[in-house]
């Protein structure tokens, strides 16, 4: 009887961030999008209960992040597919922790300025002042994995690449 109620309780967890992991990622961005300087897009997004059980993979496809909100900005990171792997266990317990990170098929340009200061912490800088920090995720990294990802720096300071 308690293997049943349990199988029940997971598998409403399962089926409701199945169908909700769409509406999160995009509030996440929504909200990524109203705190930082850069832009960030993703393509679209699917989800994976089997492949790395007991974790759950959402994969981003075509993630994008330009340095800023302008139309012509620069872009910073061209990502075909991020995996990002969250424990069941965690997710049932009400905790967002992101246990693997795996990155396929893309490109990073870095570019640091001749004042020092790097493009991609300019895309992250915050909007507004930071009142009170909440953690919408935990990391606690257990992989990263990164296939095919060139990571491409410029140094505007003294033209070393």
């Amino acid at each position: 009887m308690v293997v049943l109620l349990l199988v029940v309780i997971l598998g409403s967890a399962l089926t409701l961030f199945y169908y909700q992991h769409d509406a999160i990622v995009k509030e996440l961005l929504k909200k990524a999008n109203e705190d930082f300087v850069g832009r960030v897009e993703v393509g679209y997004t699917s989800i994976s209960f089997v492949e790395d059980f007991p974790l759950i993979d959402v994969d981003l496809h075509q993630l994008r992040v330009w340095e800023n909100k302008e139309h012509d900005a620069p872009l910073l990171v061209n990502i075909e597919q991020v995996f990002i792997g969250f424990d069941i266990w965690t997710i049932l317990s009400g905790k967002m922790e992101i246990k693997k990170l795996h990155v396929e098929e893309g490109q990073v340009n870095v570019v640091q300025y001749p004042n020092g200061e790097l493009n991609l912490a300019l895309a992250f800088q915050p909007m507004h002042p930071v009142e009170s920090v909440q953690e919408e995720f935990h990391f606690d990294l257990q992989s990263i994995e990164l296939n095919n990802l060139d990571i491409n720096k410029k140094n505007l300071v003294d033209s070393i690449t």
